[in-house]
């Protein structure tokens, strides 16, 4: 939930209750998920990544230091990728990694999971970076405000 990440900044004294108001007004209007409104706002990439995982529970992983992997890409649809802001990381055995953007949809993987007869490994990423994979893997156009905020 983005309020849960906007109160845990609060606490973390990282943004008074005025501005995380602010942040989440932002958000609501924009769409995207909180990370990203905090990357707009100038918040550096490691600490909104390492609020992420304090604030979801699941390991962050920093999209940033690895590449792609195309041959794991057939284990999640393009459509399911995109709609829950998920990618394949890596097969590990029989387990899939997947990152995923926050709020980590884990009703939903557990499902997919599920059908692809596969335990699921989830981590917390950046939404920038998860969507950037998304553009690689599936070759998606990446919107112009991911665009633009890759290009900061």
């Amino acid at each position: 939930m983005p309020s849960r990440l906007a109160q845990h900044l609060v606490s973390r004294a990282l943004l008074s209750q005025e501005q995380a108001g602010e942040l989440l007004r932002l958000h609501q209007a924009q769409g995207g998920h909180v990370d990203t409104a905090l990357l707009e706002r100038g918040m550096s990439e490691a600490d909104v990544l390492a609020m992420l995982g304090e604030v979801s529970g699941f390991r962050p992983v920093n999209l940033v230091d690895f590449e792609p992997n195309l041959e794991v890409a057939s284990f999640i649809p393009p459509k399911i990728a995109e709609r829950l802001s998920v990618v394949p990381l890596s097969l590990d055995g029989n387990t899939l990694h997947v990152a995923c953007a926050y709020p980590v949809p884990k009703k939903e993987l557990d499902e997919v999971g599920f059908l692809l007869g596969k335990p699921l490994e989830l981590w917390v990423a950046i939404e920038l970076r998860v969507r950037e994979w998304i553009s690689i893997i599936y070759r998606q156009p990446l919107t112009p405000r991911f665009v633009q905020l890759a290009a900061a």
